[in-house]
């Protein structure tokens, strides 16, 4: 879901960051945590094992989307109807473990919503389905493509979509959205690792924070704190709108991934997504060059109190009954939703006040 890339404060701010920036190690033993060396490392291990491990992931599986649907075109089974619906749903899994790092391509073309808009547009989505004539669907409006036209067309109401009512305009649009699906996810991945439009390799960007000539990112401060905002943004964004907006409001029509009953899984997905910033790794140990190794050095009793955050949340939304759709409205439900996002907002303000004051003096 779309939210507001990190911008700097001010330009005595970055003047400020560019000045700890140039400072070795050596001159400033009053912050261990600003050492513009260890930002290299930090950035380089985040950017090789985290981000562009992850979009690779997510091209792949959304190439796998597009051939399970395929399949299901040319040859309408049970057995492909359920396979398409199972690729979905692990192609959903690496796009929100990327919703920690939403910055950068994603943010500048337009890439998230072209990918996961939220709410669906189900009137306009039928009117799609009837006028589709072979056209590519990169220009149609993000509300009519993406995940969840997908998972609509897949999945309908309350998982009720059957092979047997998967119409013949529904299984040409499909494609068509699946084909799309799989280029923008694939121009995500170049853009990260190549550059598109004579753009450079966002990754190299990234990983050049601090060098002459970088205005994405004047100083090694400047991207340590961009990943720490995309941490503190998805928790945010979790407690606070994907969670908050249909709880409190007690509508199950704003849940995202209902239709497939994936909601809690997209949460969960989430918070990992942190986890792997955090710890510059996917594999569930903090990489020597992390910002978790990095705090763990200045504050060890702060590392582990991220950690337990982490667990935490984790676990709370794990007791949550599927689906979401119908816990928002059950009363026996309402305590584990909430303990939920008390636990996520917790773990949103250790991350935005005492991570950010380590990492970001």
């Amino acid at each position: 879901m779309k939210r507001p890339s990190f911008l700097p404060r001010t330009m005595a701010g970055l003047s400020l960051l560019v000045l700890l920036s140039a400072c070795s190690k050596s001159d400033t033993n009053e912050n261990p945590s600003v050492d513009p060396v260890a930002d290299k490392a930090i950035l380089t291990t985040f950017v090789d094992s985290v981000v562009l491990d992850t979009y690779l992931d997510l091209a792949n599986a959304s190439s796998a989307l597009e051939t399970a649907v395929a399949a299901l075109v040319a040859s309408p089974t049970e057995a492909n109807f359920q396979a398409a619906r199972t690729s979905w749903i692990a192609t959903r899994v690496p796009w929100e473990q990327s919703e920690s790092f939403l910055f950068g391509p994603v943010d500048s073309y337009g890439y998230d919503p072209a990918l996961d808009s939220w709410p669906l547009d189900h009137a306009g989505l039928d009117a799609a389905i009837a006028a589709y004539n072979n056209v590519d669907v990169d220009t149609v409006d993000p509300s009519l493509k993406g995940f969840h036209a997908i998972e609509f067309i897949l999945f309908g109401y309350d998982k009720g979509k059957t092979l047997a009512s998967l119409t013949d305009s529904e299984k040409n649009y499909l494609l068509a959205l699946t084909n799309n699906h799989k280029s923008v996810t694939a121009r995500i991945l170049k853009a990260w690792k190549e550059g598109l439009n004579n753009d450079q390799p966002f990754a190299a960007s990234l990983k050049a924070a601090g060098e002459a000539g970088n205005d994405l990112y004047p100083s090694t401060q400047a991207a340590i704190e961009e990943m720490v905002e995309g941490m503190v943004g998805i928790a945010d964004e979790v407690a606070n709108n994907k969670i908050a907006q249909p709880f409190d409001q007690q509508d199950p029509n704003l849940v995202e991934s209902q239709f497939s009953f994936n909601s809690l899984e997209d949460f969960q997905n989430n918070i990992l997504s942190i986890r792997h910033v955090w710890q510059g790794s996917k594999e569930g140990t903090a990489a020597a060059a992390s910002l978790s190794a990095r705090v763990n050095d200045v504050d060890a009793a702060l590392h582990d109190e991220v950690e337990t955050a982490i667990d935490a949340s984790l676990a709370a939304l794990k007791a949550i009954p599927d689906p979401f759709r119908s816990a928002i409205v059950d009363p026996a439900a309402r305590s584990k939703i909430i303990a939920a996002q008390t636990a996520i907002r917790a773990l949103q303000t250790v991350l935005d006040t005492k991570v950010r004051a380590v990492l970001v003096p």
